[in-house]
Formats: structure tokens, C-alpha cells, sequence
């Protein structure tokens, strides 16, 4: 948990995944305590189902997650499309886009059991006739990249998660067919909107953005 500016604007709880505390927050979250010094805002990682329960039960406010989520009682904005790609060690000999069957030629390092990101690639993988046997499980992405980067195995990972120096240690390669997950903001539909809230929500949503980037590379 990572706790950001004090003061009288009030506070946020926001919950999300790993990747996108590491990859996406920090500029964000700059751009908002310098914009609202006083406004406080506490981050909590962990599993989308758990960030929603939490969501459910009012321990947080705000949830950055992956979808799908179920439930009458929130208020669910589809965000952006995060693009998986392959990642092997650097030399690998990999086709141009590499598929299920591909992949599955080298020892599979996979995200844990129980995360919404670990169904979507175990789904992909199952579509393409190739059975789900990881030699190592994490929920950390640079974990997994650091495993790959040794030499241990192969992995699906978000191109977000990749830094400029990881394309200079992995093979990186884009997946057939198209792997993505969608990612959405969560509240409840009866949390009332502070002033702290909505400057919270107007700046998570200029997320959004990511599709039309991600797009262009």
C-alpha cells in the first residue's frame, strides 16, 4: 500500500492490479498531488475478484481492474485493451507471431492460479490445443520476465509491462490468434462523489487514452 499527499481535499482508496500500480499509476498519481496537493489517496494491489469484494464491501472506493465483473450494485467504464505479447529468452529462435502450439515448445512460465489474467491465458493457450502445465507460477510480471530473461522458459505477458531495456534481454513477439484483456474502473453505483472522487475518476479515465496509443504501436 502506497500512501500519497495529506490534507483537507479528502481521501481516496483505490485498488488495482500489480502491472498497472508499476506501469500505469505513478505518472497519473504525480500529475494529481501536484495538481491537488491536499488530496490523499491510498493504493492497494491485489487479484481483480479481491479488489472488487473490496469494492463491494466499501473498503475501497475506486477499483482498476481487469473484466469481467458481475453485480447489479456497481458502476462498471471499460477503460482500455491490454495487448499480450510473447516473451522468450534472448536468442530464441521465434516465428514472426507465435502461436499456442509454439509457445507451449518451451517450459511455460504463467501468471497464479486464481487471477483473472491467469484464465484469459490459460483459455488462449486451451483454444489452441495446447495443454496448460507451467513449469513456475507468479503474480508479479517482472517476476515472470526476470525467470524468462534467465533462461527458465517462455511466457505471455502485457506489452505495457515490457521497459525499453526488456526488448534489449527477451525475444518479443506479438501472439496468433490476438490475446488482449480489457481493463474498467468499478465503484458502487451509491458511492457518493466527493469533490476528491471525481478529480480521482476524471484522471483514472484519461486511461482510456491507451486504446488509441496501443493501437498506433
Amino acid at each position: 500500500m502506497a500512501r500519497h499527499a495529506k490534507g483537507v481535499l479528502g481521501r481516496v482508496r483505490l485498488g488495482t492490479g500489480a502491472t498497472p500500480c508499476a506501469f500505469l499509476l505513478p505518472p497519473l498519481l504525480a500529475d494529481l498531488k501536484r495538481r491537488f496537493p491536499d488530496l490523499d489517496i491510498t493504493v492497494t494491489t491485489g487479484n481483480s475478484a479481491d479488489i472488487v469484494r473490496a469494492v463491494d464491501e466499501n473498503l475501497l472506493d475506486i477499483g482498476l481492474v481487469t473484466l469481467p465483473v458481475t453485480g447489479r450494485i456497481f458502476d462498471v467504464a471499460p477503460l482500455f485493451d491490454e495487448r499480450f505479447v510473447a516473451i522468450a529468452p534472448l536468442g530464441t529462435d521465434l516465428p514472426d507471431s507465435v502461436t499456442a502450439k509454439t509457445l507451449a515448445k518451451h517450459p511455460l512460465i504463467l501468471y497464479e492460479p486464481g487471477a483473472n489474467t491467469r484464465r484469459i491465458t490459460d483459455e488462449w493457450l486451451i483454444s489452441g490445443g495446447t495443454d496448460v502445465k507451467p513449469l513456475m507460477s507468479f503474480g508479479s510480471v517482472d517476476a515472470i520476465k526476470e525467470m524468462v530473461a534467465a533462461g527458465l522458459g517462455a511466457a505471455l505477458v502485457p506489452e505495457i509491462a515490457l521497459r525499453a531495456g526488456d526488448r534489449e534481454r527477451l525475444e518479443v513477439r506479438p501472439v496468433t490468434p490476438p490475446l488482449s484483456r480489457r481493463s474498467a474502473l468499478v465503484l458502487r453505483r451509491d458511492k457518493r462523489l466527493d469533490r476528491a472522487l471525481r478529480e480521482t475518476l476524471a484522471a483514472l479515465r484519461t486511461l482510456a487514452d491507451l486504446d488509441e496509443e496501443l493501437g498506433r504501436s
